[in-house]
């Protein structure tokens, strides 16, 4: 351990670089790199020594060990990975058989807009907390309207066999030629078959709506026929996934309320980096949710309770130094706070908020509740607002209106809204971000109130699926803030490690440490370098004395020689201590914790070289593996969604759309038809009383069942003792009821089905091509059923999971924490001569009293209530849709001699809508093989 930690002390060889002028500081790119300090945008040497990096920016090596995790986000670029409009289709690469992000089939690119010099954004206060940290490298000019959006949105299904003029004379490292991770859903031929399957729908939509008649008219068929060919054209990564950057915010030795450029507080909240979407299709959408009065009130009682803890006779009373030192850090974060707040009530003062007495602390709650609520009246959206969104038209407004969010207001008579922001999302349009991953940044615990880091957990155990603790690499084998992060994630997470800064390795440090055979090297390396140097130094001091050609050409040579050496020796420094830090992690922490040692550094002084030269840098770098396994976490739950769209949910649609133009092919009689229409009409009641009865019924015996096992009325005085076992006990009976009657409930579904198919092929030969179709589409809706019944109720034990382990744990964000936290906050109050006898009186109080876990098991109930309702009714919502396509089927199964359907109105188009349907289903099919290929190989 100890040669691990010397090797990560101080920078490498003392190797010359040149310098190079520094970025103009600008909203966050989706390039998607970690940074602990800025970076240069010009092309260096390979060398990281601290001298040079402090000839190049003064105080940058300093900088560089101060880490904060929104720093991650520094380099996440979208002008340099979005291409032309024009050019969305794949350029494949023979030696590769998965996609870049440029090959993703729903790459939809903003026009890249050159960047010039003069075009320097103003500099805002990032929504994380640290001035022009993730928002520094955007480069995207003002110039970049929403018009030229929309542009690409319109191309973002066009094909193109090249890539643009730009990029073919570009010969620079390029995003968007990076190689996704080699998961199915990124193989080349399946992102080809997807992009084939929407342009044929969305052709197919395109025809469909030549007979505007239909379409304007809401009450026919093809109206809804072509809103749904229209929606699926347009196909999307359906699937997020998220994944939380999450470090020691006690590294930002500023904390909580800390100041921004101008001096002005801001906060540190969640912040989540979203592609855009449906709900959000424009570039720069800012969305705000803030804390409604309950969760405002706790705050408040948090920040007075802390100023009083330093601020009254109760201070007096701890004698432990550390523990005076802290109160008085959270003292001075909750003052601060509070004035960002009240700026402006003549009657706020620390006197006010230190008045002494037994019953001092409500009325001074009160009051500073009064004021709070007042203050509302100046959020954005009104009083009552509770989400706030705003869309920007540029890089620059979008900053402005992050400073509106996240930073005091200009006028210093306005309150603050950042104190009262639970969440900041950034919809941006990005390749990184378009696969469904989802990038959030969490602010550490360390310096953070209660009530904060009850809502940081609380996300941190249900929002992310993987957690990535981020350390500098020469603190990482010692940082405590790794265990506490750890401790505080949910069982079965999965946790990584992100150590940055790994270019800072000292050659000389590293060799006194070393074995001999790894000294010997460095040296012989380090050797080589000095000798190169001054052979250079000798051949420009003989410049006179040979031809210039000659000379140009040797130092050349000589520079090129150089150049492979420097990167030899950081090369065999930085991987030397990647391993040892990798191996001193796992040993600590197990074999789950996958570790990336990464360098902003390297990467962002190497990307701008071309292409070649680049590549051996950023792979060294770490940033690229860390992108790829990034890529790889919605990379399955994605593919499920594609096989579900492929599969069940595209030929569900062709099928419908063929019974719609079948319609009149096959016309029966009168009284055939009665026949027919009978039992279609039996059919579809068969299929709504499975939904009003078995499926209601699931919904209503779960809700009881559930109230019965952690619902108040299940607990009693009695049985206090064995509460936790209890509490444990009832929800693993309520998993293994919803998993015994989702099987039940699917197996509804098929008698269901297996109903109306054996009642239509009792009279197929009436219409038999109609019903043939028929008979066919009904299996692939029956499919669609059971997909949606399985993908909702697997996230709704994915989610009683969660809300299990809040029951029956004792973490921050776990339920007994919040039952608790009054007479926590009472005992925090209590000093003085017999204060410790108060406080056990106290608690004693609260834990015997015959409400505490009646109040326990309501909060539970009430919550999980809220989660049953809100998935049962998408579910049910997605439900009714189907059924109700099953209706528009059947109803359009038989057409009476002499009636003339809406598809036999046109003929002529009829027959060209089939002869699309034709196109797509070959495409589809050829989509169908490649996923079953892709699936089998996986398995």
């Amino acid at each position: 351990m100890p040669e691990v930690e010397n090797a990560a002390d101080g920078g490498s060889p003392k190797i010359p670089t040149r310098s190079s002028p520094t970025p103009p500081h600008t909203l966050p790119s989706v390039e998607f790199t970690f940074s602990c300090s800025p970076s240069s945008a010009g092309r260096l040497t390979p060398t990281s020594s601290v001298d040079d990096t402090e000839s190049i920016d003064p105080g940058l090596s300093q900088r560089s060990v101060t880490l904060t995790t929104q720093n991650l986000f520094q380099n996440l670029r979208l002008s340099e990975s979005a291409p032309p409009a024009n050019d969305t289709g794949p350029k494949v690469t023979p030696t590769s058989a998965h996609a870049t992000y440029r090959n993703l089939f729903n790459a939809t690119p903003s026009p890249a807009t050159p960047r010039t010099s003069t075009q320097r954004p103003r500099s805002p206060t990032s929504p994380l907390g640290h001035v022009n940290s993730n928002f520094q490298n955007l480069n995207i000019d003002d110039s970049e309207n929403e018009e030229s959006d929309d542009n690409s949105d319109s191309n973002s299904l066009q094909s193109s066999d090249s890539e643009s003029e730009t990029d073919e004379e570009n010969d620079q490292y390029n995003i968007r030629q990076e190689e996704l991770p080699k998961a199915p859903i990124y193989d080349l031929r399946l992102q080809s078959a997807l992009r084939d399957v929407c342009n044929q729908l969305g052709s197919l939509a395109q025809l469909m709506g030549q007979r505007g008649d239909l379409i304007r008219d809401p009450e026919s068929a093809l109206h809804e026929l072509h809103a749904q060919t229209l929606a699926a054209s347009r196909f999307s990564y359906p699937e997020t996934r998220t994944v939380g950057f999450i470090g020691d915010s006690g590294m930002d030795q500023k904390g909580l309320a800390r100041s921004s450029g101008d001096g002005a507080a801001c906060t540190t909240v969640v912040t989540e980096f979203r592609g855009t979407d449906e709900s959000h299709p424009q570039n720069y959408t800012v969305e705000a949710d803030f804390m409604d009065q309950t969760e405002i009130r706790e705050l408040l009682e948090e920040l007075l309770a802390c100023v009083r803890k330093y601020y009254t006779n109760a201070f007096r009373q701890v004698i432990v130094a550390a523990e005076q030192e802290s109160i008085k850090t959270a003292a001075k974060r909750a003052w601060d706070t509070l004035r960002s707040l009240f700026p402006r009530q003549p009657d706020f003062d620390l006197e006010f908020l230190s008045t002494e007495g037994e019953d001092a602390v409500e009325p001074i709650l009160g009051t500073l509740m009064g004021w709070a609520v007042a203050g509302l009246a100046h959020r954005p959206g009104g009083r009552d607002s509770l989400r706030y969104t705003t869309v920007a038209r540029h890089a620059g407004e979008c900053m402005e209106q992050l400073d509106v969010l996240t930073a005091d207001p200009r006028d210093s008579e306005m309150p603050a809204l950042w104190p009262f922001v639970k969440l900041i999302r950034v919809y941006l349009r990005s390749p990184v971000l378009r696969t469904g991953l989802v990038l959030a940044d969490l602010p550490g615990f360390r310096d953070l109130n209660f009530a904060r880091v009850r809502a940081t957990e609380r996300y941190l155990r249900h929002s992310c699926h993987e957690v990535f603790v981020v350390s500098t690499i020469h603190r990482c084998t010692t940082d405590k803030s790794i265990g506490d992060i750890i401790g505080r994630c949910a069982r079965d997470q999965p946790v990584r490690m992100v150590c940055t800064c790994s270019e800072n390795v000292d050659a000389e440090e590293t060799a006194r440490t070393a074995t001999q055979a790894d000294a010997t090297r460095i040296r012989q390396i380090a050797d080589r370098i000095q000798d190169l140097e001054r052979r250079i130094r000798r051949t420009r001091t003989r410049r006179k004395q040979a031809p210039e050609k000659k000379k140009k050409g040797r130092l050349l040579l000589l520079s090129e020689q150089k150049e492979v050496a420097e990167f030899e020796l950081n090369r065999f420094l930085i991987t030397r201590r990647n391993t040892r830090v990798t191996n001193a992690l796992i040993r600590a922490w197990g074999e789950k914790a996958r570790v990336f040692c990464v360098s902003n550094r390297l990467y962002a002084d190497h990307r701008e070289n071309d292409a070649e030269q680049a590549s051996q840098y950023l792979e060294l770098s770490g940033i690229k593996e860390l992108r790829r396994y990034c890529q790889s976490v919605p990379a399955e739950a994605q593919f499920r969604a594609t096989e579900a769209f492929l599969q069940n949910q595209v030929p569900g649609l062709l099928g419908s759309i063929t019974q719609w133009a079948l319609a009149g092919s096959n016309a029966v009689t009168v009284s055939r038809a009665e026949v027919l229409r009978a039992v279609l009409t039996a059919a579809e009641a068969t299929l709504r009383q499975w939904h009003s009865a078995s499926y209601s019924a699931f919904c209503r015996n779960y809700g009881t069942h559930t109230t019965q096992k952690v619902g108040p009325r299940c607990w009693n005085i009695e049985v206090l003792g064995a509460g936790r076992d209890q509490l444990y006990s009832g929800w693993e009976t309520i998993l293994e009821w919803l998993i015994e009657n989702a099987e039940w409930l699917e197996e509804e579904v098929s008698d269901a089905f297996g109903v109306v198919r054996e009642s239509i092929k009792g009279h197929h030969n009436m219409a038999s091509e109609a019903l043939d179709n028929l008979l066919r589409n009904l299996q692939t809706r029956e499919r669609c059923i059971l997909d949606a019944i399985r993908s909702s109720l697997g996230g709704l034990i994915y989610a009683t999971e969660k809300t299990k382990d809040d029951t029956v744990g004792g973490h921050s964000s776990s339920y007994i924490a919040g039952i608790m936290r009054p007479v926590y906050n009472h005992c925090r109050e209590e000093g003085g001569t017999g204060s410790d006898a108060r406080r056990k009186q106290a608690m004693n109080r609260h834990l015997s009293s015959s409400r505490l876990f009646m109040d326990f098991a309501g909060v539970i109930e009430g919550d999980y209530k809220a989660l049953i309702e809100e998935t049962f009714g998408a579910l049910d919502t997605k439900l009714r849709e189907e059924i109700a396509n099953v209706t528009r089927d059947l109803r359009a199964a038989v057409t009476v001699e002499g009636e003339v359907p809406e598809a036999g109105q046109n003929r002529r188009h009829t027959e060209e809508l089939k002869r699309g349907l034709e196109r797509l289903k070959t495409r589809l099919a050829e989509a169908q093989t490649t996923l079953r290929e892709l699936g089998q190989q996986s398995n």
